[in-house]
């Protein structure tokens, strides 16, 4: 019998991971991972109880704090849009998770996320998208590596989220809302949060994209690109964010259609399912947010990172957020989406 040990949140997702995985004949010790201060282990407790299973507890606030949260802080402070969740599940989750499963003669880990795990006949695991299209997590994911991948389980990989409510009823309290906020930000606002850590960016010149000086901004850490609502500044039409310059402390506004481009840049690249060896430049599927559209795009690997061609114009992906490459159901590499100019 292989011993699993499971990271309990508990939540209803990483409840019916264990109870699948009980079912399958495993041998399960659930986790719980203790990272930022609002972190309890109420409802994990529950869950392990209800399934009788034993339950740990890592505990790793400062280690979460310096690889997560402070690399969050100096993005924002940059006037970029990072994606926390991904740095925090293979430098913290996974690589916690592992460290334990190794302390306790476990085999694999497993987590309630909505992906899947094939081992490839060239000996490389592919990490590929769930069932559930809706649901599907493969995106924050983007950053594990080989090592990490071949010691992993989904068993919600074909599972769909209504099931999964309808099994965990007894498991978990119905009225327990889905958390979709970053956990470290209890009260949902991030330009205040990265104020109250100390991290604001003074304020600075709103300007059009001629340079022309249209008002003052409250610091570029309260802007993204493409924000419309909550600039405080009116221009007789609707005016956007369509760059945030960094070196100046300018916000740059415009029209929406300075937001459509054909082009954009990704620096960074992790390769995940296929090694850089393996792909060419060519078509693939991208995907620039959690649940965004996959879209058609010719990619050319340069020095430093990607260029991206889209045959039709979009709309423009902050700098900062993360980008991630499909072919086949499976996501091959993924990057951090770039000003062309860095």
């Amino acid at each position: 019998m292989k011993r699993v040990l499971v990271g309990l949140s508990g939540g209803v997702d990483s409840a019916r991971t264990a109870s699948l995985l009980l079912e399958q004949g495993y041998e399960v010790i659930g986790c719980y991972l203790a990272l930022c201060k609002t972190a309890s282990p109420e409802g994990a407790e529950r869950v392990a109880r209800e399934l009788g299973i034993p339950l740990v507890t890592v505990r790793a606030k400062g280690a979460f704090r310096s690889k997560v949260i402070l690399p969050f802080l100096q993005a924002w402070k940059r006037g970029e849009t990072p994606n926390p969740c991904v740095e925090c599940n293979a430098d913290m989750k996974f690589a916690r998770l592992l460290k334990k499963a190794d302390e306790l003669g476990c085999e694999l880990v497993a987590t309630g996320h909505y992906a899947a795990v094939k081992k490839r006949e060239n000996g490389r695991y592919a990490l590929l998208c769930g069932k559930d299209a809706k649901k599907d997590q493969s995106y924050f994911l983007w950053k594990l590596s080989q090592r990490q991948l071949s010691r992993i389980l989904f068993p919600l990989a074909e599972e769909e989220k209504s099931r999964v409510l309808s099994d965990t009823k007894s498991l978990v309290p119905q009225e327990q809302k889905e958390s979709m906020e970053i956990c470290f930000v209890p009260h949902g606002d991030t330009a205040r949060f990265v104020e109250e850590e100390g991290f604001g960016a003074p304020a600075g010149d709103f300007t059009d994209e001629a340079g022309c000086v249209l008002g003052r901004h409250k610091g570029i850490h309260r802007y993204t690109v493409g924000q419309r609502r909550g600039l405080g500044i009116a221009l007789g039409e609707r005016a956007f964010v369509v760059r945030i310059d960094p070196a100046e402390n300018r916000v740059v506004i415009g029209k929406e259609e300075a937001l459509r481009t054909k082009e954009l840049f990704v620096r960074s690249l992790r390769f995940v399912s296929a090694s850089r060896r393996e792909l060419s430049n060519g078509q693939y599927l991208f995907r620039g947010r959690h649940g965004g559209a996959l879209i058609p795009c010719r990619v050319f690997f340069e020095k430093g990172g990607a260029r991206l061609l889209f045959s039709k114009e979009i709309r423009r992906f902050a700098p900062g957020q993360s980008a991630c490459f499909y072919r086949d159901n499976a996501l091959l590499f993924g990057g951090i989406i770039a000003e062309k100019t860095e």
